[in-house]
């Protein structure tokens, strides 16, 4: 029972990580027009995303002068984008 378990956990997280990076790196593309852009060779599109941890965060919480609304919905959309992986790691890797 344990191992069928692991294998449901894993092939949940895997699916969960696919839709997250869909909704992150790819939100402005169709699954189909994805496959163009998987390689890292289209530098202008790449260019675009912020792959720094907490940079925009901290930009909107600290000094951007943006709508309050725009910033708690950053915030939210983080923990709640981010809260199934905080679940599920523990419990497939338990140690």
């Amino acid at each position: 029972m344990k191992i069928f378990m692991k294998i449901v956990l894993t092939l949940f997280m895997v699916l969960y990580l696919l839709i997250l990076t869909k909704l992150i790196l790819f939100k402005t593309f169709s699954i189909t027009e994805m496959n163009g852009h998987i390689s890292f060779s289209h530098g202008r599109y790449w260019g675009s995303h912020n792959f720094i941890p907490f940079k925009t965060i901290a930009h909107y919480l600290f000094l951007a002068d943006v709508n309050p609304l725009i910033r708690i919905e950053n915030i939210a959309g983080n923990i709640i984008g981010f809260v199934p992986f905080g679940l599920m790691l523990p419990l497939r890797f338990p140690n």
